[in-house]
């Protein structure tokens, strides 16, 4: 049985095409008429609403920065001069009137904003650098992580050698991991990692899980599976909602590897509950799993530690 790694959708279909160039239009013609009707550009109409989450303010204040509309103010081209902050110089640039303390309050906001934006621009670009980065079995390091995990999951039961049938035991394909690994590169290897390090009763409930005769599933091949589900989710900016909503931080690497774990473990539940008569159901039910966290994730409210089973 061969899982199937998870692709991007692909509709280049005309009607597809045609859709989305009149709802641009339309989305462009709104915004002249919103402007024109209070005076107020996007940028200052997102800073000043009231939104129902976090993730809805600062997503259209997101917007308003990348806007390249009439009016819109593109974030990366703007040059501080000296003793303006980049942030004044973007709401100068949108012709935003507030003032005093508004102004301030204003201008910490964007700064906010600008500084998540690029967290998350970096973090797409580490995300690239582990993926495109090909687990190699003669490099120690990348061999010693793979040991490390066998280690974490079994920490009783040893393995001898990098090439053993044991690998099957934790969800590899065949007698060499190594080939598994191929698409995501040593990013899955990590997200492994850090799943067995960070939650060790919960990968070790999965491993079991993973063995049982009808319900069983390769607990690697599938952990592989949704590192490329979760850096999916990350480039298309899904997974945006859950950061805003849930970090006052900038988004890192780590909270990446956490998103990847409560994926994970989201599926295991529904997997179980799916329950499903042989392996071969396996593809069918992740697609309908990726279907229904999709929808999830694409809230504005989303929180992907609040989410349980019973929302999917």
């Amino acid at each position: 049985f061969q899982m199937n790694a998870i692709v991007p959708y692909d509709d280049d279909s005309f009607i597809a095409r045609l859709y989305t160039m009149c709802a641009s239009i339309y989305e462009e013609f709104i915004e002249v008429l919103y402007t024109w009707l209070t005076r107020k550009g996007q940028l200052e109409r997102a800073l000043e609403s009231s939104w129902s989450s976090r993730a809805a303010k600062m997503l259209n204040i997101e917007k308003a920065l990348r806007q390249r509309a009439t009016g819109g103010v593109r974030y990366n081209r703007v040059a501080p001069r000296s003793s303006v902050s980049t942030a004044e110089m973007v709401l100068e640039q949108a012709n935003v009137t507030a003032s005093g303390s508004d102004r301030e309050r204003m201008r910490a906001t964007v700064e906010k904003a600008m500084e998540r934006m690029e967290a998350h621009e970096e973090l797409c670009e580490q995300v690239e650098t582990l993926r495109t980065t090909s687990y190699d079995p003669l490099n120690t390091q990348h061999s010693s992580f793979l040991s490390h995990l066998w280690d974490i999951l079994n920490p009783a039961d040893p393995i001898e050698g990098m090439k053993s049938k044991r690998w099957g035991e934790i969800g590899f394909q065949g007698s060499d991991p190594s080939t598994d690994f191929r698409g995501m590169g040593v990013l899955s290897l990590h997200q492994l990692i850090y799943f067995a390090e960070k939650e060790p009763e919960r990968v070790r409930a999965v491993l079991s899980m993973s063995h049982h005769p009808t319900i069983g599933f390769p607990f690697a091949i599938a952990g592989i599976n949704f590192t490329a589900l979760a850096r999916k989710f990350l480039q298309e900016g899904i997974l945006k909602s859950h950061f805003y909503n849930t970090l006052d931080h900038p988004e890192s690497i780590d909270d990446f590897h956490h998103a990847y774990i409560r994926i994970f473990l989201l599926f295991s539940e529904f997997y179980k509950r799916e329950n499903p008569a042989t392996i071969m159901e396996f593809n069918t039910i992740q697609l309908k799993f990726e279907s229904t966290l999709r929808r999830e994730l694409e809230r504005n409210t989303a929180n992907l530690d609040m989410i349980s089973i019973d929302d999917l």
